[in-house]
């Protein structure tokens, strides 16, 4: 019988993924990863040199998962902006655990609601915020963290119950907030100019 195939980091990163997504962070140890890859816990430390050390990059590969979530636009009759808050929430209802994982732990590093606004992919975002809205760049950081939080509250109710997503009412939530907080931003931005 040939020798089984020496295990990748790619099935490792995977089989790891998969348990999130099937039982929590909370059950991702070398012992579940063995049973799940159906072999003994040496070959993943082999990879490895401890579990903390898989995790890290775990954390990474569900930001990817994530980041596909959020760049999928498939809804034309919305705005790319309003459209990744809904991706956003999306992904809290259909990727609970992995949601939990990234947002809801001690990994995500923030200081403040406005450090959201400078990390690394959000240039862009603040960039077309500014493009579609006229206001200068700490007035677009604004309105993006508002939203920010308020798609993140929403997004937390959907993670942690037993909520059955609808797009329609989450969808006119976020149009009239961004409405009401563009209008007052704009209010500000005019007072301040004169």
């Amino acid at each position: 019988m040939p020798p089984k195939p020496i295990l990748n980091k790619e099935e490792l990163l995977n089989a790891a993924i998969d348990i999130i997504r099937e039982s929590g962070i909370g059950n991702l140890n070398a012992r579940s990863l063995a049973s799940k890859l159906n072999c003994s816990t040496k070959p993943l430390f082999r990879i490895y040199n401890n579990m903390d050390d898989l995790k890290s990059d775990v954390y990474k590969r569900a930001e990817q998962v994530y980041e596909k979530y959020l760049s999928n636009m498939q809804d034309n009759d919305i705005s790319p902006f309003l459209q990744m808050g809904l991706n956003y929430i999306r992904f809290s209802c259909y990727e609970k655990n992995l949601f939990k994982f990234i947002f809801l732990s001690n990994n995500l590093e923030i200081n403040s609601f406005y450090s959201i606004a400078d990390m690394a992919e959000t240039p862009e975002i603040i960039d077309f915020i500014m493009t579609n809205s006229g206001l200068p760049i700490e007035k677009a950081k604004d309105l993006f963290a508002s939203l920010w939080s308020m798609t993140h509250g929403i997004s937390c109710t959907i993670a942690t119950n037993q909520y059955n997503l609808n797009e329609t009412e989450i969808l006119r939530l976020l149009e009239t907030a961004y409405k009401g907080i563009l209008s007052e931003l704009r209010k500000d931005n005019l007072q301040n100019e004169n």
